[in-house]
This record gives structure tokens, sequence and C-alpha cells, in this order.
């Protein structure tokens, strides 16, 4: 918990350097990338929740398996979908 401001701070940089590499990303991979960063730091947040109650569980890990396929997603949709607003060069 001590750590959770680098979850978002680390998917932003990438997401600065995705946007360095490709140009004209889509607003699906923007809002899946997105929605990727802030489930990972949801889930962050309830293991730190629930560790400084004094218990264990095991709820957490779907944050992060549905995290995880967000970012999945977004990856995936940078090869099938471009954006309108990118000025074709011929």
């Amino acid at each position: 918990m001590h750590y959770l401001f680098l979850i978002p701070l680390i998917g932003g940089a990438l997401l600065v350097l995705l946007q360095l590499m490709v140009k004209g990303l889509s607003r699906l991979s923007l809002n899946l990338w997105n929605s990727g960063v802030a489930t990972l730091t949801a889930g962050a947040l309830y293991r730190g929740i629930v560790n400084l109650s004094g218990r264990s569980t095991t709820m957490d890990q779907p944050y992060y398996y549905l995290g995880v396929a967000f970012l999945a997603l977004a990856l995936i949709s940078l090869f099938f979908v471009r954006s309108v607003w990118v000025e074709k060069t011929a």
C-alpha cells in the first residue's frame, strides 16, 4: 500500500511510450488501457485495506486478472483499430 502510486505512474508512462511509438491511438485503446490501470489500482487498494485490517483474502485476485485482461485487450486493439482523426499519408 506504500507504493500504490506506482501503478498509475507506470501505467501512464507506458501509455506515453505507446503514444510515441504508435501514432493515433483509438478511443477504444485508450479507454481499455485506462480501465486496466484503474482496475489494477483498485485491486491494490483493496488488498491494502484488507491487509491493514489484519485479515487475508483471495477476493482481490479478480481485480488483477481483469486489469491484466483490459491491458491485453488494449494492446490487441492497437493492431485492429486506428483513430479516425489521424491524417493518412500516401
